[in-house]
């Protein structure tokens, strides 16, 4: 399914959690996917394809529209973590590498406080897919 806006199809991984991961408070104490994201971020449910190309609703978390040029920036920790996700579910490798240049390019417009999480992230562009 095409990413809405932008002619590229949008890889990713669905997991199936319960209400209580996603918001409110958990019994284990752990924060929630809501806690996680925090205040520039909100909960939006979208329509996305499985693997069995049937359409489902998915929650995810969204820039919140007011806080867009806030100068928000993304740690090399989370897009690690996406990274190894996308491989890990054998996304194709030219889609891995447009989420690390759009990681780069989102830091480098953010500000300073990024320079070292946008080397970071760079680094991931000279580890070879597992594959």
């Amino acid at each position: 399914m095409s990413a809405r806006g932008t002619g590229r199809q949008a890889w990713g991984v669905l997991y199936e959690v319960t209400a209580d991961r996603i918001r409110g408070r958990r019994t284990d104490h752990a924060k929630t996917l809501a806690q996680i994201e925090g205040p520039h971020y909100e909960e939006k449910t979208i329509r996305v394809r499985n693997h069995e190309s049937e359409e489902v609703e998915a929650i995810t978390f969204l820039v919140r529209s007011s806080d867009r040029t806030s100068g928000l920036w993304t740690s090399a920790e989370y897009v690690v973590h996406i990274v190894k996700g996308l491989r890990a579910h054998d996304a194709p490798e030219e889609y891995v590498r447009h989420v690390i240049d759009t990681a780069i390019e989102t830091n480098r417009r953010a500000s300073a406080d990024a320079e070292e999480q946008t080397r970071l992230i760079a680094e991931l562009r000279e580890i070879d897919s597992p594959c």
